[in-house]
């Protein structure tokens, strides 16, 4: 397991370092200072590339709840069906009917992104919300259905690992704002 998730912490341990050092350097002029302050800042630039170059589960999972939204921005049924694990075909079947009555516009935005793994590595959960203009789709509206809305949404997204792929294995529609479980197809928040 990687230390952090983020390089900013300790960079800016590193930069602290630097400041004091400045401060020392500044004050006694001793070469040891000097070269303290150097290390400093080649430790920050070291730990920044490090952590650009290693790449956690967590942060791939977080980049494929970035590619579900895109594929269901761009309307790919297919693609967006291949996040759900083989494991489970109902997930992907749900994925599907989703996809075949709604068109998902441009707008649709990822927020409030949390990714919990469990300590076997082998399972994890995605929590977001998902907030966007959603239409019905051609086939929709020749069933008698017309709307085009705003609509916020929240998910929890549970995963398995496959590999060195990450798929879904449930799919968990919440409340926006109660946060309690609604039907992944279900038109409105009660």
């Amino acid at each position: 397991m990687w230390i952090t998730e983020s390089a900013w912490q300790p960079v800016m341990v590193c930069l602290l370092g630097f400041c004091v050092f400045t401060y020392l350097y500044s004050h006694n002029r001793k070469v040891l200072m000097l070269g303290l302050m150097m290390g400093c800042l080649l430790a920050a630039t070291g730990i920044f590339i490090i952590e650009r170059v290693i790449v956690t589960d967590a942060e791939r999972l977080e980049q494929s709840v970035y590619h579900l939204a895109e594929a269901c921005v761009s309307g790919d049924i297919e693609k967006t069906s291949n996040f759900a694990s083989s494991q489970k075909p109902e997930i992907a079947g749900v994925i599907r009917a989703g996809m075949t009555l709604v068109d998902v516009k441009e707008d649709l935005g990822v927020s409030d992104l949390q990714v919990t793994m469990n300590p076997d590595g082998q399972t994890a959960k995605t929590h977001f919300r998902a907030n966007g203009t959603f239409a019905m789709n051609p086939v929709a509206q020749n069933m008698g259905q017309d709307f085009e809305q705003h609509v916020a949404s929240r998910w929890l997204l549970t995963w398995t690992k496959t590999g060195d792929e990450w798929k879904i294995i449930d799919l968990t529609r919440l409340h926006p704002l109660s946060g309690e479980e609604m039907g992944v197809l279900e038109r409105r928040a009660n």
